[in-house]
């Protein structure tokens, strides 16, 4: 598929309206082949009264994140260490006494954690502030109970939580914390360089901003037991790398490397559980595909296009937006410095349009 100037143009035009909806003080895009930037473009400013942001430019990716979360499960798992269907109460036994309101229930997998599907609610406002936490105050936490609104297994709802669980997971199995043990198995062997969980380590910063009267800046937290949830600040540079390494695993032609498998990074982008969509009562919009989520992953089945793969991130002071193709491994990246600032809004049209041509 060749894109010309004109196609990269409407991209343009469909990431200038959206940001003149004043969401965010500053945006980075850029459209992406594999692993390569074809396009990118930047708007307005990183820091206030400062400079403008570029490819370098670090921004915290929020639920982005998920996507290494998922991808660090699978390693062990390929590794022999852990069992998708294994109920989390055997890693995690202080759980092996969990109440719910559902007593003849399946008990929680680590699958139904992956896939969101565990009958945990929706969390984002309470689990936001949480990235910092010790692993004795997840603890706590635990202590007094989890809410259920499904029976585990059952139907999908976004849960925090859930990766959260995981990433306990993973320092029980490995004793390494998620920070730790994503760094070390999967920043450093993809040489994602200018990615970290940690701001005071990250380079060319965009500050983080919430509009109140004027747009005041957020306050940063540092790693903790939530992590896994939404903590990777990253670049457009190494957020490309990341999703082209994803995405490069539907090519035949590319050889098989890094630390996950083509057939593993497959997997993260096949759908795990629907996600019923939404619609206007007697509304006459067609249906255009299915989707869920896969594992870290939301994934697309479009009737027109094929599949296509990514994850929205919200965060205070953030929004990001990483999608992509898998048959033509054409993607659309955008990471902005307003609170949950949903650039998909933009990349979202931006790819449907390419696709098209």
């Amino acid at each position: 598929m060749h894109l010309n100037e004109a196609d990269l143009a409407e991209v343009d035009r469909l990431f200038d309206e959206y940001f003149s909806m004043g969401k965010a003080p500053g945006l980075i895009y850029g459209v992406t082949v594999g692993k390569k930037i074809i396009h990118a473009r930047a708007l307005g400013v990183s820091v206030i009264g400062k400079n403008a942001p570029n490819l370098k430019t670090s921004f915290r990716v929020a639920s982005l994140t998920k996507s290494f979360t998922g991808a660090a499960i699978l390693l062990l798992r390929d590794r022999g260490q852990i069992s998708l269907e294994t109920p989390i109460a055997s890693y995690l036994p202080e759980l092996r006494d969990l109440q719910n309101q559902f007593p003849d229930s399946k008990k929680i997998t680590v699958r139904m954690l992956l896939s969101m599907n565990a009958g945990f609610p929706t969390d984002n406002e309470w689990a936001d502030p949480l990235e910092a936490i010790s692993e004795e105050e997840f603890g706590e936490i635990l202590k007094r109970g989890i809410h259920f609104n499904s029976p585990p297994g059952t139907r999908y709802e976004y849960s925090n939580l859930g990766y959260a669980l995981l990433a306990r997971i993973i320092y029980r199995i490995t004793s390494r914390n998620f920070v730790q043990f994503a760094t070390e198995e999967l920043l450093i062997p993809l040489e994602l360089d200018n990615s970290t969980f940690d701001y005071r380590l990250a380079s060319n910063l965009a500050i983080g901003y919430v509009k109140r009267e004027e747009w005041e800046a957020e306050i940063f937290t540092g790693p903790g037991a939530f992590s896994s949830i939404g903590g990777l600040i990253t670049n457009l540079e190494d957020l490309a790398i990341w999703s082209g390494y994803l995405s490069e695993a539907f090519n035949p032609n590319l050889p098989d490397c890094g630390p996950l498998s083509k057939a593993t990074r497959r997997e993260m982008q096949e759908i795990q559980q629907i996600i019923p969509e939404i619609r206007e009562p007697n509304s006459e919009l067609p249906y255009t595909g299915v989707s869920g989520y896969g594992i870290g992953l939301r994934v697309e089945e479009d009737y027109n296009f094929g599949k296509i793969a990514g994850h929205s991130g919200g965060y205070p002071g953030y929004g990001s937006h990483m999608r992509w193709h898998t048959a033509s491994q054409i993607g659309v990246l955008a990471l902005a410095n307003g609170r949950y600032a949903s650039p998909a809004d933009a990349c979202v049209p931006a790819l449907k349009y390419l696709l098209s041509k």
